[in-house]
């Protein structure tokens, strides 16, 4: 089932458009409505003080956003920025239940959605346990091609810069950058125009 085609064709829901920068949603904010990725990439990061910020996930075109805070009823710990140009879907809280009532297999596929972010949670804190910055980044790499067909060697293009590798695994650029070149020198990687073929 095509989640973002069943919404967009849905009573009560909107479609907002964001440019890179703009915020969603902001931390402390009370999710009242679904959002939907229809197209772009968004970051979800937590910040501590003024300098200090967490990247808690990169999302993409057909994810949800926050889906679980919706539910909880409680204020979001992070704030979800468009990296790209976005449209979102947007459905309040309230037609979204009803949208699952008169759609069960809906259910069973945002269950299957937030099982792959508790998921997704559990390795992150698995990354930060590693001592091995190589390790770190395979880890990661893994993450991003696992559901790709194909799965042989430089088969994959990863989807993120070394920044945003870096700030999903708790990595500095520059250490990012280190170990992507040894694991080219490994031919664990490749690198051809700038990019990462894993």
């Amino acid at each position: 089932m095509d989640i973002g085609q069943l919404l967009k064709d849905s009573k009560g829901v909107r479609i907002d458009k964001y440019l890179p920068g703009d915020s969603i949603f902001v931390i402390g904010e009370r999710l009242l409505h679904y959002y939907y990725i229809w197209e772009g990439t968004v970051e979800l990061k937590s910040f501590a003080g003024e300098t200090k910020k967490s990247v808690n996930s990169i999302k993409h075109s057909g994810e949800g956003l926050g889906d679980f805070i919706m539910f909880t009823g409680e204020r979001s710990f992070f704030s979800a920025v468009a990296l790209s140009n976005c449209k979102i879907l947007k459905m309040s809280k309230t037609d979204f239940l009803v949208l699952l009532e008169r759609h069960p297999e809906l259910s069973l596929r945002l269950l299957y959605d937030m099982s792959n972010g508790l998921y997704y949670k559990s390795l992150m804190s698995e990354i930060y346990l590693k001592d091995s910055t190589s390790e770190k980044v395979i880890t990661i790499l893994d993450y991003l091609k696992r559901n790709e067909t194909d799965q042989n060697p430089y088969s994959f293009q990863i989807p993120l810069t070394r920044r945003e590798i870096g700030n999903l695994i708790g990595m500095r650029v520059e250490t990012v950058i280190r170990t992507i070149k040894r694991l080219e020198k490994q031919n664990v990687l490749k690198i051809i125009d700038q990019k990462i073929f894993y």
